[in-house]
């Protein structure tokens, strides 16, 4: 207990060195004047780390493994193969921690990342080389000693060991569960030097589970409370950072009322909302006085959503990239920092638990 409260104690401590909002203001509520456009999923963000640290990048969900693909195999697996009539060929192997292993005949074979089914696909094809129509069986005999860490809003956060294939749900149950301040929406996974944002509520509350995923071994499980569920205003006002969702239905221009409004120079016909980001981006051009002048047009592309990145720009833009290229500083003290703090923590509870 005590080793568990150090840990949440920690995390929590430490974000609230790194995390900071915009004052909160209020702002007329109006309808919209907006055209939107989809765009193909942008390059990476990546965080720059201080010297000695491996710097976050941001990425989309969709990288990770999902249960529907399968598990996937890795160092320390224990694989069982079996090749009919050809005992010479089959027992029991372990993979190595470059990720490979070695078979009589075929030799050494890249095997990290590779579901059963496409490595059994593998063997045949390599083994017609030297057997005529091979069969082959295999499975993981035995999983690798594994282990992941889960904090923020659930019951029990700390270390949680893999036993086997396990997912992303089993590891928040074996944590006891999300608790009733969590931001499920907000959730991050962080692999080696990788940042997943995944939507927890979709996977656990609306039964997603094609979208639930599976672990590795080192993966940081992030369930963010409350103060997570918020959008980005940037660019030229008076206050760019973080906005609180503090209420149902915020729009942009409240939420650019809460950071101070629009500044001199900003393009009030311009403005940018960024949604869906990363996985699925679409960018949305709002014409802030078209609003404001009373044209109506459907508003519910303004009513703004967790995660949206809200962008008062100086000039024209013309693609999702240009924009996220200018602003990649401020979403990485946003976004990424934090996260990286959340990384920073956990190594300092290991070394001193």
């Amino acid at each position: 207990m005590i080793l568990r409260m150090t840990l949440s104690n920690l995390v929590k401590a430490a974000l609230l060195g790194v995390l900071t909002f915009a004052g909160m203001g209020c702002g007329p509520s109006i309808y919209r004047a907006v055209t939107v456009e989809k765009i193909g999923v942008p390059h990476p963000l990546t965080s720059p780390a201080p010297a000695g640290r491996v710097s976050l990048v941001l990425a989309p969900q969709t990288s990770l493994e999902s249960v529907a693909g399968g598990y996937r195999i890795g160092p320390g697996d224990v694989l069982e193969v079996k090749v009919w009539n050809q005992p010479e060929l089959s027992g029991e192997i372990r993979v190595q921690q470059n990720g490979t292993i070695t078979l009589p005949i075929i030799g050494s074979i890249k095997v990290d990342g590779l579901t059963e089914s496409e490595l059994t696909d593998l063997l045949k094809e390599k083994l017609k080389q030297y057997i005529r129509k091979p069969e082959v069986v295999l499975q993981v005999k035995e999983f690798a000693a594994r282990k992941v860490y889960i904090v923020g809003e659930v019951k029990n956060p700390g270390m949680i060991p893999l036993l086997g294939e396990t997912t992303l749900l089993q590891a928040v149950a074996l944590a006891g569960g999300v608790l009733p301040t969590a931001f499920l929406e907000g959730t991050y996974i962080i692999r080696k030097n990788k940042v997943y944002p995944v939507n927890l509520y979709r996977i656990l509350i609306e039964g997603h589970a094609e979208e639930n995923v599976y672990l590795r071994d080192g993966d940081i499980i992030f369930i963010p409370g409350v103060s997570f569920r918020r959008v980005f205003v940037l660019g030229e006002v008076a206050h760019p950072g973080e906005v609180i969702l503090s209420r149902k239905n915020m729009t942009v221009a409240e939420a650019i009322s809460e950071a101070g409004g629009i500044a001199l120079g900003g393009l009030r016909d311009q403005v940018k909302i960024i949604r869906n980001w990363p996985d699925n981006p679409e960018m949305y051009s709002v014409n802030m006085d078209a609003l404001l002048s009373g044209e109506a047009v459907d508003a519910s592309a303004t009513i703004l959503k967790p995660g949206d990145i809200v962008y008062v720009p100086r000039s024209k833009l013309k693609s999702i990239n240009e924009v996220l290229q200018l602003i990649q500083p401020l979403l990485d003290m946003f976004i990424s920092r934090p996260l990286q703090t959340v990384v920073n923590s956990l190594y300092i509870w290991e070394r001193v638990k």
